[in-house]
């Protein structure tokens, strides 16, 4: 594939830069799970060349001025193409109570046994015996049939060959918020990388939401962890030799996008352990930390009161505008207060309906008509650093990555611990469209009142100067200037 620089009219630029785009995905997206369980790789494959395949596969090539041609061998023999079979029965032995209570629904978190995940892989995987047909049961929406369909097609043509055992992984990295932060474009943007695996969907909102059925079906943790099925069969196939050891690692590996997972805690008062409190004790990081205590975080942060203004432009469904917006944020901002007067800040900040008070001193309830404590970034991230590591979380700046996009992503790989980008993959990402931009007509309808940002901005400004102690980190001074 050869890079094109250009030095042509705009419209004829921007073709050529999709081409770019496009063909690294298509030869990107070509990979193992696409070839035959019996093929067999050339050994005596040229220096820097591809295994001969049968077409052309983007893949990390093994060269022999780095490894000899025994150690091929033995990578090929032991390792890499399927479980073996010892392996996979004392995996199977030491996870059969997580796996057995993994299937049930609303099941308790906190009870579940401890997962034990391969050693050798980047990402937290393990062994799991499977049935044929092992999709029968789960719940899937249309746009999954088709995934669903290949994949039972895979797993009943492994078991055909008698092969038991599956590879079931889950997200080494968590892009945990907020909307309307550049989360999907950041997603999308990592995940041109090739070590990267993506999931069935970015944002499958299970720890916040499909659990307890909040979008018309309730998945178990084992439907949950489906969702990232084609990314463990990559992730199994990703065999390499480390120079240094000479033992076989595995560096591939998949995140979970799900915007909510920061701040929507929306059942919180049916958690274990919550029944019959003002405010919530055990919520998701808790949950989340009992499976992975070694998770990564990343959390994309933008200006709050510019978030809540793309946020209400986006997900409004009703006639909008600069005067209806004002309305709204004058009538949310007036009800938090009067929440928190009478009730613990944290509860009205889990809640999108909360008890409130009309003129007349009757207790009434609002139902948030934008998500004006969706900004109150210091609240959410306080009770996740009470559970995980502060080295572990990643904080960013929407704005910094309009600034310089590349350099960001740079220290993103730094923290999650992959490699760096080739100039090719560098030149990929540059000319990748932003995702989730701002609608045409939005864009029309104009920045909201100056007498709107102000009101926002006093209101968001204590919680950014407590964000800005929590974390000893300047960044978060936000000023909007419309």
């Amino acid at each position: 594939m050869q890079l094109h620089f250009c030095h042509c009219r705009v419209l004829a630029c921007s073709d050529m830069n999709n081409q770019i785009v496009e063909d690294y995905r298509r030869v990107r997206h070509r990979t193992a799970f696409d070839i035959p369980s019996n093929w067999d790789p050339d050994l005596n494959a040229t220096p820097d060349n591809n295994y001969s395949r049968g077409e052309e596969v983007w893949t990390d090539n093994f060269r022999r001025k780095d490894i000899n041609s025994t150690l091929l061998l033995n990578l090929y023999k032991n390792s890499s193409r399927e479980i073996q079979e010892e392996v996979g029965i004392a995996q199977v032995k030491k996870n059969a109570n997580f796996t057995f209570m993994s299937h049930k629904k609303y099941v308790d978190i906190l009870k579940l046994p401890k997962i034990e995940f391969l050693p050798g892989y980047k990402n937290p995987c393990w062994v799991e015996a499977f049935k044929k047909d092992p999709y029968v049961n789960a719940a899937k929406t249309t746009s999954q049939r088709r995934y669903y369909q290949s994949m039972t097609e895979y797993y009943n043509h492994r078991y055909l060959q008698n092969i038991r055992f599956r590879l079931r992984c889950l997200p080494y990295y968590y892009i945990l918020g907020q909307p309307k932060c550049g989360t999907t474009d950041l997603y999308l943007k990592l995940n041109l990388h090739p070590d990267f695996e993506k999931g069935i969907v970015k944002e499958p909102h299970w720890w916040t939401r499909q659990r307890y059925g909040r979008n018309g079906w309730t998945q178990s943790l084992a439907e949950y962890v489906n969702v990232f099925d084609r990314a463990s069969v990559e992730i199994q196939r990703s065999s390499k030799i480390d120079n240094t050891t000479l033992q076989i690692v595995r560096n591939k590996i998949t995140g979970d996008a799900s915007a909510s997972t920061l701040w929507d805690n929306a059942h919180w008062d049916s958690y274990h352990g919550n029944a019959g409190r003002e405010d919530p004790f055990y919520l998701t990081p808790q949950f989340l930390h009992h499976l992975q205590p070694d998770a990564k975080f990343i959390v994309s942060l933008r200006n709050p009161t510019l978030r809540l203004y793309s946020d209400y432009l986006f997900f409004s469904s009703a006639e909008k505008s600069a005067k209806d917006f004002h309305a709204k944020v004058v009538k949310a901002i007036d009800a938090f207060k009067t929440c928190t007067k009478h009730f613990p800040e944290r509860a009205c900040v889990y809640n999108s309906t909360f008890a409130t008070y009309d003129d007349g001193g009757e207790m009434t309830y609002y139902t948030e008509s934008v998500r004006l404590r969706i900004g109150l970034y210091v609240v959410f991230i306080r009770d996740w650093l009470a559970v995980f590591k502060k080295k572990q979380f990643m904080i960013i700046k929407l704005e910094e990555r309009s600034e310089n996009d590349k350099g960001v992503i740079e220290k993103i790989l730094d923290f999650l611990e992959m490699r760096q980008l080739t100039p090719l993959e560098e030149q990929v990402l540059a000319v990748q469209a932003h995702a989730n931009t701002r609608r045409k007509e939005d864009v029309e309808m104009g920045p909201m009142f100056e007498s709107t940002a102000k009101l926002l901005d006093d209101f968001y400004k204590p919680y950014n100067d407590q964000l800005i102690e929590l974390l000893d980190d300047a960044r978060f001074n936000w000023t909007t200037h419309i």
